[in-house]
């Protein structure tokens, strides 16, 4: 309630921290309000010069008051190197959010306040640790069980102990040369792309994890990808692509 000597406030339930600096913030507004009797209410737009809402004058106070997050040199190598690739948008944007371990896997959620109880917390696919990013994608059983997976068929290898960004720079750095790097990054992009979602279904489906299933994904996915950037210049099969991926990549770069 807003009165001639202020504001007053009351709540059915106790507000958490973060809503009485909210208070506390919009009490301040508040405080030069002068009720003016008989004169109408109407709408302004603060931020713009003539008080009307313009999406330009929106975008430029979002912009001012945005807050400033300082990343890691590697991740902003890494997130220059994820935008390159030839991907739908809802991708990308994964790998961004996944390069800077930001999706809401059980442990993010655990810190935003959404899970509490601590047997919500086990990974999805092995039940044994809390789910975070690194384990999730690159640290859980039967993650190592796909990417090995990936890596015979690639016929190429990394350390186990790699996560996040390192694991995707290590990875385009499996085919050498500059053009070559982007399409290895599709195959990576495929493969998390693809546990991300089999933890979903598992999550919100019931499904049993598979790893068989998953590869079949992560090959059919990874070509449409590698063929849609070549165009006129595949000059293999999606056969070829499951016997021999570096092969056919060496033949059409």
């Amino acid at each position: 309630m807003i009165t001639s000597n202020g504001a007053s406030f009351s709540w059915l339930d106790q507000l958490s921290v973060n809503e009485q600096v909210q208070v506390e913030e919009l009490t301040e507004l508040l405080l030069g309000f002068v009720l003016q009797p008989g004169v109408p209410d109407r709408w302004c737009w603060i931020p713009g010069v003539s008080g009307l809402f313009s999406v330009k004058s929106c975008y430029n106070t979002l912009l001012l008051n945005r807050p400033v997050i300082d990343l890691d040199p590697n991740v902003m190598t890494a997130v220059k190197e994820l935008w390159i690739n030839d991907i739908t948008s809802k991708v990308a944007i994964f790998g961004w959010r996944l390069l800077q371990e930001r999706l809401p896997t059980r442990e993010a959620l655990h810190h935003r306040g959404i899970l509490h109880n601590p047997h919500e917390l086990s990974c999805a696919f092995c039940v044994l640790v809390h789910e975070d990013c690194a384990h999730l994608f690159f640290r859980c059983p039967f993650s190592k069980k796909v990417w090995q997976a990936v890596y015979n068929w690639i016929g190429k290898s990394l350390s186990a102990d790699v996560t996040g960004w390192h694991h995707f720079m290590l990875f385009g750095d499996l085919l050498k040369g500059k053009k070559r790097e982007r399409y290895s990054h599709l195959i990576w992009l495929a493969t998390t792309w693809h546990l991300w979602k089999h933890r979903n279904n598992v999550v919100f489906n019931g499904v049993i994890p598979a790893a068989s299933s998953l590869m079949d994904d992560i090959k059919a996915t990874s070509w449409m990808w590698v063929s849609g950037r070549l165009g006129h210049r595949v000059c293999f099969s999606f056969l070829n692509w499951c016997i021999d991926p570096i092969g056919c990549l060496q033949s059409s770069l």
